[in-house]
């Protein structure tokens, strides 16, 4: 893994819908990855970004925007196999007022209901979705992944799973949250 390209990096963290079971949690094992491959997304592949390895430091890092402190909701429980489950995600603006937003995990992986940082596109992904002539049902269908997990002690990200929201529904978010981008230490 250490050897692979940002992107198939980037695929990794992005898609697979669990934690690794050996060694770093932001990736599968090379063992989940014989037993489970990658669920099927509809997801544009620029829609989300590398993951890189500085080898000097020894560390994985994938620069996004964070939403810090967002509780999920509605995705603990199990759906039928090859069905979407449907929760919610509650943020606070910067006047403390909560805000509601729908969620989605196209996979079966649970969710515990909580609280947690959820890392999504980079700017790039934003400038890039401006230029294009999307129908707001065209904005509303095109789902932007977000990788679910807890901002340990050290700053560094642990991850959980995975979700998606609607594009036009994730520009809300990071409206409502103040756009912040962070350079992102996985574990």
């Amino acid at each position: 893994m250490n050897t692979a390209g940002g992107i198939m990096r980037g695929d990794l963290f992005f898609m697979y819908p669990e934690p690794g079971n050996a060694g770093a949690k932001w990736r599968p094992s090379w063992d989940q990855v014989l037993e489970k491959s990658l669920p099927k997304h509809d997801i544009w592949r620029d829609a989300y970004m590398g993951v890189s390895k500085h080898r000097a430091a020894d560390v994985d890092r994938c620069q996004g925007f964070c939403v810090e402190n967002g509780f999920v909701c509605g995705l603990a429980a199990l759906g039928l196999p090859g069905t979407h489950r449907y929760g919610e995600l509650l943020v606070k603006d910067a006047h403390r007022i909560q805000h509601v937003f729908n969620i989605t995990a196209t996979h079966q992986y649970p969710i515990p209901e909580g609280t947690y940082t959820l890392i999504g596109p980079d700017e790039f992904y934003w400038h890039m979705c401006e230029g294009l002539p999307w129908s707001v049902e065209q904005e509303r269908a095109h789902p932007v992944p977000w990788v679910v997990g807890r901002r340990l002690s050290d700053k560094s990200f642990e991850k959980l799973s995975v979700l998606t929201m609607a594009t036009d529904v994730a520009k809300r978010v990071l409206d409502v949250t103040g756009r912040e981008e962070r350079d992102n230490i996985l574990v």
